[in-house]
């Protein structure tokens, strides 16, 4: 039987009791094990194991997502091959930095560092980050990071990656939003020659809205500028 109770000086314990009566004797013998911490590492488990499973769908929603849409914007196998890969990449840069995170937030300037140096970028070379700390949530940590990924290769196809002169100048600072919340400005500047002008609207400019529009709830704005693109986005966190 399994008993808790408030104990005087200990505090609230769960209680194991084991009892059996003596063969012959009008006696009972009793053992009582405090599994109070035992309990509590069964319900944290369960927890942790909740979350997983949490962490593990949404993954597979996500992939599923990447599949899809990369396939449909693709125009052979090899080109899909290539994109699918390197979205894929990016989702598990970012996964990575979910489990390293301390309860699920993970700091806005690491994911875009991250990204950025996947893709050859050197801070203080050809990419500069300018901006207060701000831990992003689980929820958003994903969104926020496939839309940098977008960002990012279209750099290295189009814009400031592409030649040895570009530069990325990313800048973010805080504003109070509406009812307590914390407002986001962050903007994405490339200085560089354009190298090839998007011609259709594809699966990364999708994501970007997806991110910022909906799993944010914010909004964005890509202009093109003679001497670069410029993406600039307002969200929540």
């Amino acid at each position: 039987m399994e008993v808790e109770h408030d104990f005087e000086h200990v505090g609230r314990r769960i209680m194991l009791i084991n009892g059996r009566r003596l063969d012959h004797l009008d006696l009972i013998l009793l053992a009582i094990r405090d599994v109070t911490e035992q309990r509590r590492m069964e319900k944290e488990r369960e927890t942790r194991v909740g979350e997983l499973h949490h962490r593990i769908k949404n993954v597979l929603t996500t992939v599923d997502a990447l599949v899809r849409r990369t396939l449909r914007d693709s125009g052979s196998l090899e080109e899909f091959g290539r994109a699918f890969e390197s979205r894929l990449g990016a989702m598990a840069r970012t996964q990575d930095l979910l489990v390293r995170a301390p309860r699920g937030s993970v700091d806005m300037s690491e994911i875009l560092r991250l990204e950025l140096q996947a893709h050859g970028g050197r801070e203080g070379g050809n990419f500069n980050l300018d901006g207060p700390a701000i831990a992003l949530p689980q929820d958003a940590v994903q969104a926020f990071a496939m839309a940098v990924h977008e960002l990012t290769t279209n750099a290295v196809k189009h814009g400031a990656f592409a030649s040895h002169e570009g530069r990325v100048e990313i800048r973010w600072t805080l504003e109070a939003g509406e009812e307590g919340a914390t407002l986001v400005m962050f903007r994405w500047r490339e200085r560089c020659p354009i190298i090839i002008s998007p011609s259709r609207t594809g699966y990364g400019t999708s994501v970007l809205e997806a991110a910022f529009r909906h799993t944010l709830k914010g909004s964005s704005r890509l202009t093109l500028h003679p001497d670069g693109a410029e993406f600039s986005a307002e969200f929540q966190v």
